[in-house]
């Protein structure tokens, strides 16, 4: 993936994020049905999350590069992951706006809990 495919997924993911409503209460989602054959305790499988024609292009180059893929998941301490968002922020436009700083921190506290 070459610098400028990672700064427009990033750019996507916050023209999405700049498109609700920072004031808007976002829905609880529903609780997961459970899925005939699945073991007691396993976690649910992530619900789809809506995304522009870029972010899904973009998503799609990421997902099927397989050497990126298996970088990203080397990524295994806080320091790391500091480094990478830093990379990533430090690559989108400067000149966006409407980035809902509280939804992103949601986004990041809900997956580093």
């Amino acid at each position: 993936m070459t610098k400028e495919q990672l700064s427009s997924f990033i750019r996507g993911i916050l023209n999405e994020d700049a498109t609700s409503s920072p004031t808007a209460p976002t829905a609880a989602p529903a609780a997961a049905a459970p899925v005939a054959g699945a073991k007691p305790g396993a976690k649910p499988a992530a619900v789809p999350v809506k995304q522009t024609s870029d972010v899904a292009g973009l998503t799609k180059i990421i997902s099927s590069n397989t050497s990126l893929l298996n970088k990203l998941k080397t990524v295994n301490n806080g320091k790391e992951v500091t480094e990478t968002l830093t990379f990533i922020l430090n690559n989108i436009n400067p000149k966006i706006s409407g980035v809902n700083k509280a939804a992103l921190k949601a986004l990041i506290d809900q997956r580093f809990k």
